[in-house]
């Protein structure tokens, strides 16, 4: 229990109150702790799609576009949502592709973290974007990079240099052999983790 010192309104002189060690109560504070709780999900999912770097197939450099969220986010909001990024990924054809994803943190700064989507297909031409930013892996396909928020999931408006893009991009497509799972990375002068 805490004690807090109040002035009354009437006659002026201090009065004390005892109050419940923590948060109060009252209703208004338990819609404030239930707006927090949500706060995280209800941005990204209230927008009409998160926004991202495209690095098309056809593309020379890299663009700004808006994807559209995937309709099985309501289920766990302690995940990312997923983004639907397939609607955007032009896919040639039509033809099946597996599109893997990763989260890339960079290790010179906790503020640099991406979620990064993408697919290759031995039958696309050379992505001449990705070629410029990492000429010794060559990518036959399309990505899409969306910068991580602290307090909600994607941020609205990812404005980052294009170096710190281009080594979470080298990181992603370095990584793809190996295992999914968490690694660090030390690679082509490289340094950061992967989940």
């Amino acid at each position: 229990m805490r004690l807090d010192v109040q002035r009354s309104s009437v006659n002026r002189s201090p009065s004390v109150q005892l109050l419940p060690f923590g948060p109060s109560r009252s209703a208004n504070s338990r819609a404030a702790s239930a707006a927090a709780r949500a706060h995280k999900s209800q941005r990204v999912r209230n927008a009409r799609g998160v926004q991202g770097f495209l690095f098309a197939q056809h593309d020379h450099r890299r663009r700004m576009c808006n994807f559209p969220l995937c309709a099985g986010n309501d289920v766990d909001i302690n995940k990312l949502p997923e983004i639907d990024v397939k609607k955007v990924f032009q896919g040639h054809g039509g033809a099946a592709y597996r599109v893997h994803d990763a989260t890339v943190s960079l290790a010179s700064s906790h503020r640099h973290r991406f979620r990064i989507y993408g697919y290759s297909k031995t039958t696309c031409d050379v992505n001449q974007a990705l070629l410029r930013i990492a000429p010794h892996l060559p990518w036959r396909g399309e990505l899409a990079v969306f910068r991580l928020g602290e307090i909600v999931p994607y941020l609205a408006s990812p404005v980052i240099s294009s170096v710190i893009v281009n080594k979470a991009i080298r990181m992603y497509r370095v990584s793809l052999p190996l295992s999914p799972t968490l690694m660090n990375l030390q690679v082509y002068g490289l340094s950061g983790y992967i989940h």
